[in-house]
């Protein structure tokens, strides 16, 4: 996974923008410079190459759209399956380094300023851990937590 298709992932996931990302995350200075460019390069050009090495047509993407329209509640449910049969395997694939953690390790990792690499990550990856450490980010994003809700495009 490169990194602008990992950060892609928190669009496409939450609908969130490059800000959110940083907010989420306790991102700052070069790491949040390094956010900007990824969310750009993805859009530019990333998005496009991928559907196009996943094989997916124009018309294929418009039916996923309309989908996601027509039934977003049942689009979403089926999203979050399909999620987290990958994050069953990802789980099996890297477990010594990428564990879940409590919600006292998340903050304290947010609040020591360590493991920006690791909170881009996993958070982006492991749709639990996500609700476990909303909110440590910063206290903008203290509100509701997030709710799957899948964009198709960039």
């Amino acid at each position: 996974v490169s990194r602008d298709a990992l950060i892609a992932l928190y669009h496409h996931s939450y609908g969130w923008g490059a800000g959110d990302v940083i907010a989420v995350t306790g991102l700052n200075g070069l790491e949040s410079q390094r956010i900007y460019k990824n969310f750009r390069r993805w859009r530019e050009s990333g998005w496009q190459r991928t559907m196009d090495e996943m094989g997916l047509t124009k018309a294929e993407l418009v039916e996923l759209e309309s989908q996601r329209q027509r039934q977003r509640q049942r689009f979403n449910s089926e999203a979050e399956r399909l999620i987290r049969v990958a994050q069953g395997h990802y789980r099996k694939s890297e477990p010594d380094h990428y564990p879940c953690l409590s919600r006292s390790q998340w903050s304290e990792m947010f609040a020591q300023g360590y493991g920006c690499d690791y909170r881009i990550w996993h958070l982006a990856l492991c749709l639990d851990c996500m609700q476990t450490a909303w909110g440590l980010g910063s206290s903008e994003s203290s509100g509701e937590k997030p709710r799957l809700e899948l964009q198709v495009r960039p």
